[in-house]
């Protein structure tokens, strides 16, 4: 004993310094970890998502391993005792205790009621009790003959206490318990096989899947609507069945924290793997969860499950095999047929098939062939004379999938349609996309009225005769769609609108360029980046402003005037003259005009030596000439169109003096660039042409008035 505990010392001795480092070094790592984090934190090296994922790729684990342990303690934790619910007794066999509520009598070990009489069968008959307590015995032997009180058994029937089972030539007296016993067997089975509570476990599921969308928020930022949407959608689905699930008395949930776990893991790696697929992994965890929440509903009814267990059977395996066909013939399309059309469009020079696989139209079409070889074959795993019912509703299901799969190709392929019409130069800019949507709008419309018939039962004539009585309410329900509907027509009969048009609609606060024409509406993206929104209808009935034609158009029109001081206006004399010649853009011009007044005033004998007499030049018409050659010099006016400076009406602000041309640039920052550019020209050159530009009294001029000399020899006394 003393070297046992001699050798037993030397062993720790020796393990404990060994020991002792490896959980110092643990430590110091620990700590480094959290130096580093800490330190990046406070630099701001780190970023929030690195921070979270550095922390969540520690707690994700321990919240799934936490959440596997729970569910197998409260698997470990049921107990399942042993209950007598009656017995079956026989003077020369002895007494058989009946432990369960289905209960197999038989030959076989596997039987809970076990005679050794080579007369019965392996398994004879099976005694089955309800919720109610009563019991009904099945015969499940073909080869030897079940008798109840001297009848031979040909369907189940009821078992009552005292009633003699014979099987094997072997009489059995039944014999249920009694009313002490059968609440000494809830008593027991309740204090043993209380499961625990599910809500921790679906709560920790529901921070698991929490956490989970905020990873992939950070991750994978380009899938946001798609995680929020179908984790939200699997939490909701999650917490319905089990509030339902508890409100009718079910305890037990381990089967379904595991799969809603697998389920919360599948979405991630779907998130994570296949972007493109969210929705259809949504959908396809919603279609297991139903089948599994059926499935349980119909094997609580054993004599259901007893009575169609060998169809049950047959039919999984053929429907096994028509799913192993179909998925075969799916890659086939998919992989073979689409690759060798996808080579073909690449050696083609047309633009519609490189179109049509770019947006997967071929692929959406693969997916009707499939259903449609399902609804052929099954009625091999579901005849129609043994299961009408089922072989409907699979039936009912593929009509509605093919349908479904069509109007997604019908619609896919009008949108290429618009798309091959886009990219031509003469119907680039006309408004078909209200009427691609008004044909997608009557496809859908019939679409759902063909689901709708198969739903019901009917045929579809019957429902298109219902609706063509009710045509008002259909009218006044989609009098926007119909009203845009007209109005695109008009819109594009008259070519009054166009996308890429700029067009102005005070009413509806519109100044910018039409980006879509829909049935709807009529979208447009102003100046400042917002969008405003018309409806068709309005641009027909109320009126807007259209710069097609000036976007068309050689030039942009510009149209200004100043106002000049009438008290400015003067006759030029010989001085002015002679400055004005200097200008080279009035050189020519002042030598010719000069001639053409002396001419004139020679020829009239005119008297120069008053000035009124005769014609001269005035500083304001040489000012006009100036802007006119001015404007014309300048690159950026049109020389095609209309460009002039003219005299408006005398207005108590002064001459008007109005410039009317067309710049060549018409987008509109140089557009009020170049505009912008003549008129600060035209303001520095008024004063050299002896000109003031009128401009009303301000209050720095009232002061200036206050402080001169003349102001203040005015007010000395």
């Amino acid at each position: 004993m003393s070297e046992t505990l001699d050798s037993l010392q030397n062993s720790l001795s020796d393990i404990l310094p060994q020991l002792g480092s490896i959980i110092g070094q643990f430590f110091s790592q620990l700590a480094g970890i959290v130096g580093y984090f800490f330190s990046s934190f406070t630099d701001g090296s780190l970023s929030f998502g690195q921070i979270y994922t550095g922390i969540i790729r520690w707690v994700m684990p321990l919240l799934a391993l936490h959440i596997l342990i729970t569910v197998l303690r409260s698997m470990l934790r049921v107990r399942n005792p042993k209950e007598t619910w009656g017995y079956l007794l026989s003077p020369d066999l002895g007494k058989f205790s009946i432990n369960h509520w289905e209960c197999t009598v038989g030959r076989a070990k596997h039987c809970d009621v076990r005679i050794k009489l080579a007369t019965v069968s392996k398994t004879q008959c099976a005694l089955i009790r309800n919720d109610e307590g009563e019991w009904r015995i099945h015969n499940l032997s073909d080869k030897n003959i079940t008798c109840l009180n001297g009848e031979e058994l040909t369907e189940d029937r009821p078992l009552r206490h005292g009633d003699t089972v014979t099987i094997g030539g072997a009489d059995l007296r039944f014999e249920a318990i009694t009313e002490l016993e059968y609440q000494q067997n809830t008593a027991r089975r309740i204090r043993k096989s209380k499961p625990l509570p599910p809500w921790t476990s679906f709560v920790y599921i529901t921070v698991f899947q929490f956490l989970t969308v905020i990873q992939l928020f950070i991750s994978k930022p380009e899938i946001r609507q798609e995680t929020a949407i179908s984790y939200g959608i699997l939490c909701a689905v999650m917490w319905i069945y089990v509030l339902v699930s508890r409100s009718m008395g079910k305890t037990g949930f381990e089967p379904e924290i595991l799969a809603f776990f697998a389920c919360s893991l599948n979405l991630a790696i779907t998130a994570t793997a296949l972007q493109n697929a969210m929705y259809k992994q949504t959908i396809s965890i919603l279609l297991g969860i139903l089948l599994f929440t059926a499935l349980g509903l119909y094997l609580r009814d054993l004599d259901r499950v007893i009575k169609t267990r060998h169809f049950m059977a047959a039919a999984a395996i053929v429907l096994l095999l028509i799913i192993a066909v179909t998925v075969g013939i799916d890659y086939a399309c998919r992989y073979i047929f689409l690759n060798m059309f996808k080579r073909l469009a690449k050696r083609t020079r047309n633009q519609w098939d490189d179109l049509i696989v770019e947006r997967k139209i071929i692929n959406k079409l693969m997916h009707m062939i499939p259903a449609i070889l399902v609804y052929v074959l099954l009625p091999l795993a579901f005849p129609v004379d043994e299961t009408p019912k089922i072989l409907g509703i699979l039936q009912m299901i593929c009509k509605i999938y093919i349908i479904a799969v069509s109007l997604r190709f019908i619609s896919a392929s009008l949108n290429v349609v618009h798309e091959i019409y886009n990219r031509k130069e003469s119907l680039k800019n006309k408004p078909l996309k209200g009427f691609i949507q008004l044909l997608q709008v009557a496809v859908f419309f019939i679409g759902f009225i063909l689901i709708i018939s198969i739903l019901i039962g009917k045929s579809p004539t019957t429902l298109f005769a219902g609706l063509g009585a009710s045509a008002a309410i259909l009218m006044l329900v989609f009098k926007d769609t119909l009203l845009g509907f007209v109005a695109g027509i008009q819109l594009s009969a008259n070519d009054m609108l166009r996308p890429g048009d700029w067009i102005t609609m005070e009413k509806y606060g519109a100044n910018g360029t039409v980006i879509e024409v829909t049935l709807n509406a009529v979208k447009v993206k102003n100046f400042d980046n917002t969008i405003t929104t018309i409806p068709p209808y309005a641009l027909v009935s109320d009126a807007f402003q259209n710069w097609r034609g000036m976007s068309e158009s050689p030039g942009r029109r510009i149209k200004r005037s100043i106002n000049i001081d009438m008290n400015s206006v003067s006759f030029c004399t010989p001085e002015m003259l002679a400055k004005f010649r200097k200008i080279s853009l009035l050189t020519d011009y002042i030598d010719e005009k000069e001639k053409e007044l002396n001419a004139y005033n020679e020829a009239h004998r005119i008297d120069d030596s008053i000035r009124v007499n005769g014609r001269r030049q005035t500083n304001i018409g040489v000012f006009r000439a100036y802007l006119v050659n001015y404007l014309k010099s300048l690159p950026e006016v049109s020389k095609e169109l209309t460009c002039m400076v003219r005299q408006l009406q005398p207005t108590e602000t002064g001459i008007p003096i109005e410039l009317y041309f067309f710049s060549s640039v018409k987008d509109w920052v140089p557009y009020e660039g170049i505009q912008s550019d003549v008129f600060d020209h035209v303001l520095a050159v008024i004063p050299e042409f002896g000109l003031s530009v009128f401009q009303n009294v301000s209050g720095s001029d009232l002061r200036g008035l206050k402080n001169s000399e003349i102001t203040k020899k005015c007010c000395l006394p």
